[in-house]
């Protein structure tokens, strides 16, 4: 694990509590077969009804990026610049576009359902010159989204990112917060977590400790971690731990 911050001078490395292609088969060549006809059968295999055989497709790309058509084919989520582009669900660098800030026209992070700190969390990162976008909430099948889209930089094609607000300050509560956001970014191809720890006086110190919690029992457990875990702290200061197995 690097422990840096997201602002400029290192921090120390905090060591973990150690507790005890998809790649389609090609079809042989079709043989044609005797139908009893002067013409061979045309009749197309099940992946080749659009005449296409379906792109391989890298497993270490966003799962949300792709999608089957019926045919088989791969097709591609939208990207910047289709009408349909989401930048809160859908990843893909902004370039010219970009512009820091949180861009939530719909007022998504002031729905009923999510609280009050979600935006005041997203307006802290935006100080940070990052751009974030909220991600709408889909609770079907027991799939929580996480709850935002944030990008650092015009060339970054987002990370999905699920916020915490901790009511208690705690390395327990900490532990248990990176372990919940780190299933839940897990099940959509893995992101960051933010720990927003203002409303407690969160410090560094406990910080560390609760994230040495969380690696040490996500190790032993084989839980899956966020990335990237950045804490708010209590004086207003984020710092950033890169989780490394």
């Amino acid at each position: 694990m690097d422990l840096d911050s997201a602002k400029p001078g290192p921090l120390k490395e905090p060591e973990a509590e150690d507790p005890s292609s998809f790649e389609a088969q090609e079809a042989n060549d079709t043989s044609l077969r005797e139908t009893g006809r002067d013409e061979p059968s045309t009749e197309l295999r099940p992946d080749d009804a659009s005449g296409i055989k379906p792109e391989r497709t890298s497993t270490s790309e966003p799962a949300e990026t792709q999608s089957e058509t019926r045919a088989g084919v791969a097709e591609h989520a939208p990207i910047p610049g289709d009408a349909s582009f989401d930048p809160g669900m859908h990843h893909g660098a902004l370039k010219e576009k970009y512009r820091s800030g949180v861009e939530d026209p719909r007022r998504l992070f002031d729905a009923e359902d999510r609280g009050k700190t979600e935006r005041q969390t997203a307006e802290r990162l935006a100080q940070e010159g990052w751009h974030v976008a909220p991600r709408e909430a889909d609770h079907a099948g027991g799939k929580s989204n996480p709850d935002a889209m944030v990008r650092r930089y015009p060339e970054d094609k987002g990370t999905v990112t699920e916020f915490k607000n901790l009511k208690s300050g705690t390395p327990t509560s900490i532990k248990r917060n990176i372990i919940e956001a780190g299933d839940q970014v897990g099940k959509h191809g893995g992101g960051d977590v933010v720990i927003d720890g203002r409303a407690v006086g969160l410090s560094e110190e406990k910080a560390e400790r609760g994230y040495r919690r969380a690696a040490g029992q996500a190790k032993s457990h084989r839980q899956a971690m966020p990335a990237s875990t950045y804490f708010i702290l209590g004086d207003n200061e984020i710092k950033k731990i890169e989780y490394k197995e």
